[in-house]
């Protein structure tokens, strides 16, 4: 399947025409990851921040939503013979009461000596086995096995761009053209 087109940007780029202006375009190409690094850092010290607000607001209301849970659920207790044999009373502002929660599986012995009395007793359907092919010992196959497989390496050049170990700041800017 052949690669799809990168989208076209909105930015209007002059070709270079030397390697001179390849490297003014990497400058160019630094100094915009540079303050993208530095736009992306500014918004998380501000979500860190609003974070931090949320939390000063939310912890004392979560405190008081917990302490009146308790609360209810203290009383309700006391008085369950209310429920008249209901799971949960209906009040004018909600409904109280309590739920069953699915059942769960605990493991009370390691997961080996579980799996080891299951297969003793022929219940190997409660074992889960995962199969599937792996791809690095796939990647060690000659090739003429591989297309009999149904299995294809593939392999491709991505282009690169390198930013010199300079400081953005100190690398000269490239010439404005009129």
């Amino acid at each position: 399947m052949p690669r799809k087109a990168a989208a076209k940007s909105e930015v209007s780029v002059d070709r270079p025409r030397s390697w001179d202006d390849v490297d003014r375009l990497v400058h160019l190409m630094a100094r915009a990851e540079a303050e993208m690094g530095a736009a992306k850092a500014q918004a998380d010290e501000r979500v860190r921040a609003i974070n931090a607000d949320l939390d000063v607001r939310l912890t004392p209301l979560a405190a008081h939503r917990e302490a009146i849970q308790e609360s209810i659920e203290t009383f309700a207790s006391a008085h369950r013979k209310d429920f008249g044999g209901d799971r949960s009373l209906a009040l004018a502002h909600g409904r109280v009461g309590w739920r069953a929660t699915p059942p769960a599986v605990r493991f009370l012995r390691p997961a080996e000596e579980i799996v080891a009395g299951l297969k003793e007793r022929g219940l190997e359907m409660a074992v889960m086995t995962t199969e599937r092919p792996s791809k690095d010992v796939l990647a060690t196959f000659p090739e003429n096995l591989l297309g009999k497989l149904g299995v294809r390496i593939t392999q491709r050049d991505d282009f690169y761009v390198e930013f010199a170990e300079a400081s953005i700041s100190d690398a000269p800017l490239p010439p404005r053209r009129p």
